[in-house]
């Protein structure tokens, strides 16, 4: 009942589409962001720059009164605020227009002549404006003597007196701001980019949620894991080192821990009564079913199950490195051409003694062809009689073949899915390539999943946690470098010699495979 509680929780608390997904999945295409905006920058730069015009621009000032002796402040305030649209069409007019050529001796002018009443007062000001300093200012001088032919005949009873004389302007009234202009632009740009971009990951095929999960699948999800930083101290960042992410390890989040468990309980309810072996894949690289497979048998592991590891993708071995094991003079690879047998090449893991791993060591070519050898088929039926449980991981469907071939040895199958990476056409063509002949799907496990504070609260049924922590990449591991850990020869004095027989305890007898 509690864990059907807790299912409840987190299918009504999981947004289809959490926001910070949208906003990562944005800030991944930044060199899409950055293109546009600096080719939208650039263009705004030489257009501005090209088509800049200078204007310049002369004022008068006038004081506005109405002639008579009983005139008040109010009535030249209000004579001078009825005055400034009225006063703008007179000067611009055809008249007074053609008095001012004739004086300047001028055939056009292409300037503008406008008006505006400073508030509150009576005082009315006059802009003229030129593609020239000494057209604005002859043009200002010729209505200030003209103006009256037709101010006089309209407006008879409204004197104009000059407060401020008109000057010949030192600078253009619109300043050349062509960087100004430009970052409105590339700002404009930026919004525009983001949000088409946005859009269509919304809009995505992809995975992002647990409910699109199971909407778009239509499988199982066995559970799912939070995202967390690959490098998580400043040593790591300067040394640019990825750490491993691990549920026995002091530094990682609680948030992580827990969900592993609740992984490995669904795993544990929906296998059979006599199945024993899982396969571990994914459809694309980089989603991380390596770290998800080191987990979910250390988790196996601390129920007291005899439990085994093997890294069967052959092409790109990751959990040597998860493990933080520097080196393995012994590989998968090696028993199955005959060159060390299983008892040399299985390793007990010394943090949980119930843990036993048979790990591949560098990629190997011609994987196929061993996969399908009959040694592989009597390794696994071998390894059968040992282990409670056996843990497989290999390729990503998308790189090769040999989840394929290796599915023939297993019972179940689970797929992990990193949020928002592969399209869910492509996960569904996933799902029905292993799910063939006598394997069973398990489910998926949505991994490296993101959260805000807009969902998955209260997704275990406690109130709600928050985030712990983030859950990284841990499927890419690339290049590591130099882990530091001394000489295999000292660090492999840690690991027993032994391997578990059937019943548990541990026995000298060599089985050759």
């Amino acid at each position: 009942m509690a864990q059907t509680q807790i299912d409840d929780n987190e299918q009504r608390n999981t947004m289809t589409v959490d926001p910070i997904v949208v906003i990562s999945d944005v800030l991944k295409r930044w060199y899409i962001i950055l293109f546009v905006v600096v080719l939208a920058a650039a263009s705004a730069y030489i257009y501005y720059d090209r088509s800049y015009k200078p204007q310049y621009t002369t004022d008068t000032t006038f004081v506005i009164s109405s002639q008579g002796n009983s005139t008040t402040v109010y009535q030249n305030m209000s004579a001078a605020s009825s005055l400034a649209s009225v006063f703008s069409e007179l000067i611009n007019s055809s008249i007074l227009r053609e008095k001012i050529l004739g004086s300047l001796g001028m055939r056009s002018f292409s300037g503008r002549i406008t008006s505006s009443v400073i508030p509150e007062t009576n005082l009315l000001t006059m802009h003229v404006t030129a593609s020239d300093p000494r057209t604005a200012f002859l043009v200002t001088e010729a209505i200030l003597e003209n103006h009256s032919v037709v101010t006089e005949r309209v407006m008879g009873d409204i004197a104009f007196e000059v407060l401020q004389k008109p000057e010949v302007p030192t600078k253009p009234s619109n300043p050349k701001n062509v960087f100004g202009q430009t970052r409105k632009i590339a700002l404009y740009a930026f919004l525009g980019i983001c949000g088409i971009l946005a859009v269509m990951s919304y809009a995505s095929d992809r995975v992002r949620s647990r409910r699109e999960a199971e909407k778009k699948l239509n499988c199982t999800v066995l559970g799912t894991l939070s995202y967390e930083r690959k490098k998580r101290t400043l040593r790591d960042v300067l040394n640019n080192k990825k750490t491993g992410l691990l549920v026995t390890k002091p530094g990682t989040s609680f948030t992580f821990i827990e969900e592993m468990r609740k992984v490995r309980h669904r795993t544990e309810q929906h296998m059979s009564d006599d199945a024993k072996v899982i396969l571990i894949t994914s459809v694309l690289e980089n989603e991380g079913k390596s770290t998800v497979a080191v987990n979910l048998a250390i988790t196996m592991a601390q129920k007291q199950q005899r439990v085994l590891l093997i890294d069967a993708d052959m092409k790109k071995p990751a959990c040597r490195k998860i493990l933080e094991i520097p080196e393995v003079p012994h590989s998968l690879s090696d028993v199955i051409k005959g060159k060390s047998s299983l008892k040399e090449a299985m390793i007990q893991y010394p943090q949980q003694k119930q843990l036993y791993l048979l790990l591949q060591g560098r990629s190997v070519r011609g994987s196929d062809r061993m996969i399908a050898s009959g040694t592989m088929q009597q390794l696994f039926d071998s390894v059968r009689d040992m282990f409670d449980v056996i843990i497989v991981d290999t390729s990503p469907l998308s790189v090769s073949a040999d989840s394929n071939s290796i599915a023939e040895y297993c019972d179940a199958s689970i797929l992990v899915v990193r949020q928002n990476t592969a399209a869910a056409s492509w996960i569904r063509k996933g799902i029905d390539s292993i799910n063939t002949g006598r394997i069973r799907f398990l489910g998926i496990i949505l991994n490296a999943v993101r959260r805000s504070g807009l969902s998955d609260q209260g997704a275990y049924g406690y109130g709600g946690y928050g985030s712990y922590g983030r859950y990284g990449k841990y499927g890419h591991y690339g290049k590591y470098g130099k882990y530091g850990y001394g000489r295999y020869d000292k660090y492999y004095g840690h690991y027993a010699q032994s391997e578990p027989s059937g019943n548990g305890n541990t026995t000298e007898q060599e089985t050759n495979v």
